[in-house]
């Protein structure tokens, strides 16, 4: 069987969940033994899978507009696998799936943007509804498209994600002399690396810091992401709350250093208002650090007991569950410790597995119904 895999997210959106998920999808089915000849639009060319994993990747921040601009088909393959919310290519062969990662455009529009908004209702829904198969990656995001959408049930399949295959315990020594050296970050401190997307809560991080900041004199705050006007509010935010002498600001940090953070943090703190799936408290949890987590989305499907939950609208819960973490050493690590254990039920060789699997499936139904077989 000949498959394309819309993958463009794993080039030119790679430091973001989606273009994780692509990346890491990508190595994991080029290291099995699936048996079908898979090939790669890379945003850019077509490329065979063993070629594609081998290419470097970058974040564009114009990636939607670039890729709602593929308008043209690729023919003669039996099945086209859309990763990215099934905007990019439209029909490259017999069959399609789309990989619809999670329905916030529809569930909380006030925290999307233009032109992405636009675009997710515009192709998103529509492509979701004439594919053959949608993957989604948790039940949360699998209840939210049969409530947002005309998707029938059956054609639904949530295969979860895992973390990345760097993302794993390391030697906290050589991660904290990196992190002096590199970045001048000292322990202890809490990571943040949801960015300053106002679903993600930086806000709330920061007032519940204000809240416990006499009995957590020691500790930074450290935001991962690059500048920007939101990232200035969160800044100007902390300076009335008199907490700014607390947050660092190490940038936009690649992804192969980013375990060095998860190693040597106290906790991250991720109390987002909505997640779809929720990766990097997985990822840090594989790297054995705990976790400040939202009750609500995905993040309680993902993480089970292995968590501290609080009200992502109430600092002072926030504020508690940060101090409990870092003043208590023995919870931590047990916390850690669950988190761990929970981080090795995914992985994505596992996501791989299936969706191969799903491949199989769905080609092999089109060549039991059709007058004609798949060469």
């Amino acid at each position: 069987m000949k498959i394309l895999i819309d993958a463009a997210a794993a080039y030119f959106y790679r430091n973001t969940g989606i273009g994780a998920y692509g990346t890491e999808l990508l190595a994991a089915l080029n290291e099995m033994d699936h048996g079908f000849r898979i090939d790669v639009f890379t945003g850019e060319d077509v490329l065979p899978l063993r070629a594609a994993v081998t290419l470097p990747g970058k974040t564009d921040r114009s990636f939607w507009e670039r890729a709602a601009e593929t308008r043209g088909d690729i023919g003669g393959y039996d099945l086209c696998h859309n990763i990215q919310n099934g905007i990019g290519l439209r029909r490259a062969g017999a069959r399609l799936i789309v990989t619809l990662h999670d329905m916030i455009p529809l569930v909380m529009p006030e925290f999307c943007g233009s032109p992405y908004l636009e675009l997710f209702r515009a192709q998103s829904v529509p492509a979701a509804e004439t594919a053959d198969a949608v993957i989604t990656v948790s039940r949360q995001s699998k209840r939210d498209i049969l409530r947002f959408s005309a998707v029938r049930e059956e054609n639904i399949h949530v295969i979860y994600e895992g973390p990345k295959r760097r993302c794993q315990k390391g030697a906290k020594e050589e991660a904290a002399a990196f992190l002096r050296r590199r970045y001048g970050i000292t322990e202890p401190f809490l990571l943040c690396t949801g960015g300053f997307n106002e679903r993600k809560n930086a806000a709330g991080i920061v007032r519940a810091c204000a809240a416990v900041r006499r009995r957590l004199p020691t500790c930074s705050l450290v935001f991962t992401g690059g500048d920007s006007p939101r990232r200035r509010r969160v800044v100007s935010l902390a300076k009335r709350l008199f907490v700014d002498d607390m947050l660092r600001f190490p940038g936009d940090v690649p992804g192969e250093e980013l375990p060095f953070f998860y190693r040597c943090c106290a906790a991250l703190v991720y109390p987002s208002f909505y997640e779809g799936f929720g990766l990097p408290p997985l990822e840090a949890a594989a790297c054995g650090a705990p976790s400040v987590l939202s009750r609500r989305g995905a993040l309680p499907e993902i993480m089970g007991a292995a968590a501290v939950y609080v009200d992502p609208n109430d600092a002072a819960d926030i504020g508690g569950a940060m101090l409990r973490l870092v003043a208590d050493r023995q919870f931590r690590e047990e916390t850690a410790e669950r988190a761990f254990r929970r981080s090795a039920a995914f992985s994505f060789a596992d996501t791989a597995a299936k969706t191969a699997a799903l491949y199989e499936n769905i080609c092999r139904r089109r060549s039991v119904s059709a007058p004609w077989s798949i060469k």
